[in-house]
């Protein structure tokens, strides 16, 4: 568990137990506290999902889960040896330097807020290498399995989720932006049709699943902005979501423990049996010892993930944003105007010119400043 130079084939040989403890052993070393704890919980939804095989030695989860593993180990090894590539090494696509810059990054002292784009891109790189190397070992799952289902939506998501980990304080940015037009939208459809309840039903379903009293959305809708219409759902989602909210929700090392939380629901919504207008008190414990990006693979794996206001996912795995962002399953990311924000660390601009992404912001309106200051949509 403390060897660090491990090829593909031998970490697809590990078992989930082993490889969340070789994960524990080089954080260890590396001196990373929790920086992989998400990593870790993935092994774990993969062991646990039947549609994900369970992980079993030659099946897609486990061969990709093993290229994640070894992008990592090989850019600690960059880190260590100072970026003096040893005899046949793999750089895993280029996702090793991306890590090995993390590495140096977390040594140097970054901040977190410099250190999380560091962490997305490296990941994104690393994931892409191991589905590629799973494509090409296990097979493409077919689409109408279980199994070929579920993994375009689970990239899909995960790649969204990095895309904004890569923003210049785009976890923060994105969720305060996005929480306001999840407002204004669950906001204007029930108070245009009441009948149209069983949409914050279902979100509420997922949200007790996923991250009771955490996830940014959550109290926007429970505070009632429902019954208000539009333009006050969207003052008061902004109201009521923390700004620091994002960066707990996309930070890596988050964990969901117990908590007990009071929960202030319209009870038309949550309990149609009890028909009054008065909030309901009610008041819950949950058992959590995972990151989110566990309960998101959890909630995915049992088909129960809302359709999110403004989100798609086709089934190729292809996210398009509320804001027109069209996410490829590679990670890249094109903007309507035709700009391309990619896994390299550089954006392609419409003109054809590059910059790097380093910088790059997501702005109220859905747009993107640049790093050269330019605004990009």
């Amino acid at each position: 568990m403390i060897r660090f130079d491990l090829t593909l084939a031998e970490f697809e040989l590990l078992t989930a137990e082993e490889r969340i403890r070789w994960v524990e052993a080089l954080e260890a070393h590396a001196k990373t506290p929790n920086w992989f704890h998400n990593i870790q919980d993935i092994i774990a939804f993969f062991d646990e999902s039947h549609d994900m095989r369970n992980m079993r030695h030659g099946f897609w989860a486990s061969v990709a889960d093993a290229g994640v593993l070894e992008a990592i180990q090989n850019g600690y090894r960059l880190h260590i040896t100072k970026g003096a590539v040893p005899a046949g090494f793999n750089d895993c696509d280029g996702a090793a330097v991306a890590w090995q810059n993390f590495f140096d990054g977390k040594a140097a002292r970054k901040s977190d807020p410099e250190l999380l784009p560091l962490w997305a891109m490296a990941e994104q790189r690393g994931g892409n290498y191991g589905s590629r190397v799973a494509n090409g070992w296990a097979g493409v799952p077919p689409a109408g399995t279980d199994e070929g289902d579920l993994i375009p939506q689970f990239v899909a998501y995960g790649n969204w989720y990095r895309f904004i980990a890569r923003m210049e304080n785009g976890d923060n940015d994105f969720v305060n932006r996005y929480t306001k037009v999840v407002g204004a939208t669950v906001g204007s459809k029930v108070a245009a049709n009441p009948a149209t309840g069983y949409f914050t039903q279902q979100l509420d379903s997922f949200v007790d699943i996923f991250a009771p009293g955490y996830f940014p959305i959550k109290e926007s809708i429970d505070l009632g902005l429902i019954i208000l219409g539009g333009e006050a759902g969207a003052v008061v989602a902004d109201y009521a979501v923390p700004d620091d909210a994002g960066s707990w929700f996309f930070d890596p090392r988050t964990t969901v423990g117990t908590d007990t939380y009071t929960d202030s629901r319209f009870t038309p919504f949550r309990k149609p049996e009890l028909a009054i207008t008065q909030p309901t008190i009610i008041h819950d414990t949950i058992q959590m010892t995972h990151s989110p990006t566990y309960y998101m693979g959890k909630v995915l794996d049992m088909g129960m993930i809302p359709s999110l206001p403004g989100v798609h996912v086709d089934p190729s795995g292809v996210l398009t944003m509320d804001n027109g962002t069209i996410i490829q399953p590679n990670g890249d990311a094109q903007l309507r105007d035709g700009t391309i924000i990619g896994t390299d660390g550089f954006v392609t601009k419409a003109d054809g010119s590059r910059i790097r992404l380093d910088g790059t912001k997501f702005n109220p309106d859905g747009s993107y400043t640049l790093s050269d200051g330019s605004i990009a949509k």
